[in-house]
C-alpha cells in the first residue's frame, strides 16, 4: 500500500510505477530426493537473504524515494540430477525465493509504504564434478 501526498494534501496525478530489483541473494537450504538409476528427483528448501530495492515514482518519472535494505525470507524448489559419469553430474532446477520487506514512513515527502513483497523465480541449469569418487 503505497500513499503520495502533494503538499495541498491530494494524490498527485498518476499513475505510480512501483519497481523491485535484488542485485544480490542467497540461501541455505536443504535438500531431500528420490534416487533412481542414475537420476535424482530432488525438492530443497530453506532460509534466503537478499538485498532488494523498491523504487516508486510517478509513471515517466525518476523515482521520488527508493527503499532497500537486507531481508529474510524463504526460499523452496525442485530438480533433477543425472550421473553423466560416476564423477559428472549435470542438474535442472527450479527455485522460488520470497523476501518481505517492511514498511517506511518518510515524513519529508509525506509518503508511506505498508511492506514490499520481492517474488524471485529461478530457473537454473548446472554441471558439478564430484572428487574422490573410488578412491
Amino acid at each position: 500500500m503505497l500513499a503520495a501526498l502533494g503538499a495541498t494534501g491530494a494524490l498527485p496525478s498518476g499513475p505510480f510505477t512501483v519497481s523491485t530489483t535484488a542485485k544480490d541473494y542467497g540461501s541455505i537450504r536443504g535438500r531431500v530426493g528420490v534416487a533412481f538409476d542414475r537420476f535424482l528427483l530432488f525438492g530443497t528448501g530453506g532460509w534466503a537473504t537478499g538485498n532488494p530495492s523498491t523504487a516508486f515514482a510517478l509513471t515517466g518519472s525518476a523515482p521520488f524515494v527508493t527503499t532497500g535494505a537486507r531481508s529474510n525470507g524463504w526460499t523452496a524448489g525442485v530438480g533433477l540430477e543425472y550421473a553423466i559419469t560416476d564423477t559428472i553430474l549435470g542438474r535442472i532446477e527450479y527455485r522460488y525465493t520470497d523476501f518481505h520487506t517492511s514498511g517506511f514512513v518518510n515524513v519529508p515527502a509525506n509518503i508511506v509504504d505498508g511492506g514490499t513483497r520481492t517474488p524471485i523465480s529461478d530457473f537454473r541449469v548446472g554441471f558439478a564434478y564430484k572428487f574422490g569418487v573410488g578412491l
